[in-house]
């Protein structure tokens, strides 16, 4: 998988060099291709199109990956600073994994809720599989 991934970036990084329309994008105009994506994907799961599925999720990746390429760009935001910040809310929200136990359904939303509410970012209309 870690080849696959580096060969994604790889072909990201091209993208951004030889493409006129890829390199003329900004971190907003992604963000909106983005959201069309997940919209594509709602509609995929609806209809339980496994194909489309696949497909939405691939797109899902790959611009979420261009956001990242252009953040970096735009604002200076280093993809291996990406990464380890999902690391430490990982660690900080579900402790447990890198424990390698299991905890309840119950115990997994209460420490995720009172984490959010430790980073002051419990939102009431935010919509998680843990809300």
């Amino acid at each position: 998988m870690n080849h696959k991934f580096a060969e994604l970036m790889e072909v990201i990084d091209k993208n951004l060099k030889y493409s006129g329309w890829a390199n003329s994008q900004s971190v907003q105009s992604c963000l909106l291709e983005l959201e069309s994506e997940v919209k594509e994907l709602e509609v995929g799961l609806r209809n339980q199109d496994k194909d489309n599925i696949i497909e939405e999720v691939a797109d899902i990746l790959y611009d979420s990956l261009m956001l990242a390429r252009l953040a970096q760009r735009e604002h200076n935001v280093k993809m291996s600073a990406l990464m380890e910040k999902s690391i430490q809310k990982l660690r900080r929200r579900k402790p447990y994994i890198f424990e390698e136990s299991h905890v309840t359904l119950e115990e997994e939303k209460r420490l995720w809720k009172e984490e959010k509410a430790n980073e002051g970012k419990i939102e009431k209309n935010c919509k998680t599989v843990n809300s």
